[in-house]
């Protein structure tokens, strides 16, 4: 799960949350929505990217095969 890794972490970290909720919840809310779809884009992105390289990989696997 790409979501779940040190970078998105770090990424994630860029904000200062605590902030943002203290001074507006709804701008908190509306940065956390934001970010979040963001994430969900990436892994949706970085899936698709996965399969398409899995196809190619059948389709020229008979170079790597005897």
């Amino acid at each position: 799960m790409i979501h779940d890794s040190a970078v998105f972490y770090s990424i994630w970290n860029w904000r200062d949350w605590v902030t943002t909720l203290a001074e507006s919840t709804k701008m908190f809310l509306l940065q956390l929505l934001k970010w979040g779809a963001c994430t969900f884009a990436a892994g949706v992105i970085v899936y698709i990217a996965y399969e398409l390289l899995g196809m190619l990989f059948k389709k020229v696997r008979f170079l790597f095969t005897k």
